[in-house]
């Protein structure tokens, strides 16, 4: 192994170095971001299990547009049925060494009817659905105020959410429960017994859209 790292640090022929120049330093905004996240998470090594810190253009459903940095999502489908919802996930999952994970969305616009979920899933779990309406899904709806735990049937949690708010999620990865927050308020625990050893692992946070022109902001 030694030999072949000497190798590669060596010169070519004709004295042309063999290492390409080094890339240059990030932005300080990226660096205060940074830093920012290590001292939230100490106890989460980045370099094997990056934070989930915008969304993924590889995993999501086609009718979801990015922009800005892939933190905007804007939603382009027809939004007529349920046929029509679409999601995305974040770049990465959840590391378990978070112990508590936090992030929020700004509702930008809430579109023609305003039917946004926010919340958290499996990998593998069907994009081209609502969040929490299937298994190892978990959802927070704007349209109805409703949780969706893993079902198609949702239950009264908090208020209506729509153009301006600003939601967040709380994940508690240490007694396995989920909370949000509106425009800073806890709404109180949405989800306990969370399947944190057998799904939180590969868990995202998941931003699912189904009507017409929404807006929503990491």
């Amino acid at each position: 192994d030694s030999k072949m790292a000497d190798a590669g640090a060596g010169s070519l022929p004709g004295g042309d170095s063999a290492l390409p120049p080094p890339p240059p330093p990030p932005p300080p905004e990226e660096q205060e971001l940074s830093q920012r996240l290590r001292r939230l998470y100490p106890a989460v090594n980045q370099a094997e299990t990056p934070l989930p810190r915008a969304w993924s253009p590889k995993d999501k459903y086609n009718y979801i547009g990015l922009s800005q940095g892939n933190l905007r999502v804007h939603y382009k489908g027809h939004g007529k049925n349920h046929k029509d919802a679409a999601s995305v996930r974040a770049t990465h999952p959840i590391p378990a060494a978070c112990g508590i994970y936090y992030f929020e969305v700004k509702i930008v616009s809430k579109g023609r009817d305003g039917y946004m979920g926010i919340g958290l899933s499996a990998q593998g779990v069907n994009m081209n659905r609502l969040p929490g309406w299937d298994k190892h899904s978990y959802g927070y709806h704007g349209d109805d105020g409703h949780s969706f735990c893993s079902s198609g049937t949702g239950q009264p949690y908090g208020p209506t959410f729509t153009t301006g708010d600003v939601i967040g999620c709380c994940v508690n990865l240490i007694n396995n429960t989920c909370f949000y927050t509106k425009n800073g308020h806890s709404l109180g625990i949405a989800f306990t017994d969370l399947p944190v050893s057998t799904i939180f692992s590969i868990f995202n946070k998941r931003c699912k859209l189904k009507g017409w022109g929404e807006w929503l902001e990491l």
